[in-house]
């Protein structure tokens, strides 16, 4: 992949190499990927239920939205404007321009900080900001149409969506890329958000 960057964005390339983390070079990779080929991005750990082949027929971007946009699966024609956003935006957000402003970093939380720098964070920031939302060109998906199961907002509630019958995909959130202690973590909060659905009855 650095290859891609290195032949036509030797820019980023500085900024690429500087991250910390692997998973920020993922996150990164899959924007020039898109940009430069278009095409779907999708996180290994989703599960497909039937083909997504004619989902970009009519629309030149399509998003998955839970609460904010997410960047687990998202689809795209080449050269799309909201890239290049993104590129700016990942060299904002880049390792050391920000710390002083910046909570993620301050409270030291590497999770956070990821999704703010490269990740879902900074994606929905890019595609709020410009107002790709309200763009006749651009889908956005509900969470049911990928990510099933998950906390989504819907008519201004949030709601988990167990009907799968419109469902493309199903995501599996298996966060292979969070440390140890941020799955524990993790574990321990679904164990009781578990709890607090079945008890709200918020059932679809």
């Amino acid at each position: 992949m650095p290859k891609l960057l290195e032949q036509n964005y030797p820019c980023f390339l500085e900024v690429y190499d500087a991250y910390p983390y692997f998973i920020q070079r993922c996150d990164a990779i899959r924007y020039f990927l898109l940009y430069h080929y278009g095409g779907f991005y999708i996180d290994i750990d989703i599960e497909f239920l039937k083909p997504i082949d004619d989902l970009l027929e009519d629309y030149e971007l399509i998003f998955s939205k839970l609460v904010g946009f997410n960047n687990a699966i998202m689809g795209s024609i080449p050269q799309d404007p909201i890239w290049t956003k993104v590129f700016e935006e990942l060299d904002k957000r880049k390792s050391g321009r920000r710390e002083k402003i910046n909570p993620f970093i301050l409270f030291g939380n590497s999770e956070n900080y990821v999704c703010y720098s490269t990740g879902s964070i900074l994606l929905n920031d890019c595609l709020v900001a410009e107002k790709y939302h309200e763009k006749s060109t651009v889908c956005l998906c509900p969470g049911y149409i990928f990510e099933p199961d998950l906390p989504m907002e819907i008519n201004g509630e949030i709601v988990k969506w167990k009907d799968k019958r419109n469902s493309y995909s199903i995501h599996h959130m298996t966060g292979r890329w969070l440390l140890a202690y941020s799955k524990f973590i993790s574990l321990i909060f679904d164990i009781y958000a578990n709890i607090y659905w079945k008890i709200s009855g918020l059932f679809f």
